[in-house]
């Protein structure tokens, strides 16, 4: 599986600056062109992020209410999870539904984090 990659203008600013310097007689000049090419680059279309999310700090809402990956803890029958990665389902008002666990009444969730788009084609 190859991964996009991209650079950061910020960080690409830093390196170009840290090389320039080197070269103390020809900085203001490389640092002037660097920047141009830097800046005339187009922006990479890169997905935002996808981080864990606290249940202290938000719950998920409208399209990500179908479907997470959620983090759990505790024991349901003769299971003990720590920290066990499962798909899950939060509905407002009646709380978390494991997939794999639909009888689990109170799952100990720490943390969700939304699923992925699937694959086009």
């Amino acid at each position: 599986m190859k991964k996009a990659e991209y650079i950061e203008r910020k960080a690409a600013e830093k390196a170009i600056s840290k090389a320039a310097a080197l070269d103390s007689d020809r900085h203001t000049r490389t640092w002037a062109k660097a920047e141009c090419i830097v800046h005339s680059l187009p922006a990479a279309d890169v997905e935002a992020a996808r981080r864990w999310v606290s249940v202290k700090d938000a719950l998920p809402e409208g399209k990500d209410c179908d479907g997470v990956l959620v983090v759990v803890s505790g024991k349901h029958k003769n299971t003990t999870f720590v920290q066990a990665l499962e798909l899950a389902e939060y509905t407002p008002g009646e709380g978390w539904y494991l997939d794999a666990y639909p009888e689990w009444k109170t799952p100990g969730i720490t943390h969700w984090m939304p699923l992925p788009e699937l694959p086009v084609g």
